[in-house]
């Protein structure tokens, strides 16, 4: 287990409960291969960033965590380098809904152009127990995932403080469905949630809000 990574993102529960409740307004219970299951609970705001995207409230801070990636290296979402981070939660095993959202978010990271140095993409796995090295490597490789694209894994441990600050729920159907809350965060260069989209965003959708927070 990473030290210390469960109890940072335990400390930074409060601060993230915004986040989770906006995400909770955005995003569906999915389990891949099939339909949504219900709508996820939670406050809606009338605030629209883009044509699918809701604004965060403001100054909500992205609770913080650190996991090992793909290529084993430990990422830190608090490490950002004065770039902006888009954070989702997928599983590998998936068949329709986390390779839709891996896909958009790579060419959210392609369309970046001369500034994708500056844009990365955390997605978590919901899946611990069949999250396997071998299985993230396969993922990353079959979908011709970029470098800014981190495919992280932990223990169950170490990823269910950090589902809980996200409001991500991940409810297990059986060996092969997770069903669990779809959801997009985009996270500025201070920290700062800013915007949470459903698993149905595009790459048009997210790519304006993201060149809009690199040029501010």
């Amino acid at each position: 287990m990473i030290p210390g990574s469960a109890s940072r993102a335990q400390r930074s529960l409060r601060r993230a409960a915004p986040i989770a409740a906006t995400a909770a307004a955005v995003t569906l219970l999915v389990g891949c291969g099939g339909s949504s299951e219900r709508e996820a609970l939670g406050p809606q705001t009338t605030e629209s960033a883009s044509s699918s995207g809701q604004k965060v409230p403001a100054g909500t801070v992205a609770a913080d965590f650190v996991l090992r990636d793909q290529n084993r290296r430990l990422v830190r979402l608090s490490d950002r380098g004065g770039g902006v981070t888009i954070l989702t939660f997928l599983y590998t095993h998936c068949v329709d809904v986390c390779p839709l959202i891996a896909t958009q978010l790579n060419e959210v990271l392609r369309g970046a152009g001369a500034r994708s140095a500056h844009v990365r993409v955390l997605a978590v796995s919901v899946d611990p127990r069949f999250d396997t090295q071998a299985a993230v490597t396969q993922f990353v490789r079959e979908r011709h995932l970029v470098p800014q694209f981190h495919y992280l894994r932990g223990t169950a441990a170490q990823l269910k403080p950090i589902w809980q600050a996200y409001n991500i729920l991940v409810v297990p159907k059986n060996p092969d469905v997770m069903a669990h809350t779809a959801s997009i965060t985009l996270i500025d260069s201070d920290g700062r949630a800013r915007i949470v989209y459903p698993a149905t965003a595009t790459a048009q959708d997210i790519l304006p809000d993201v060149e809009r927070l690199l040029r501010s």
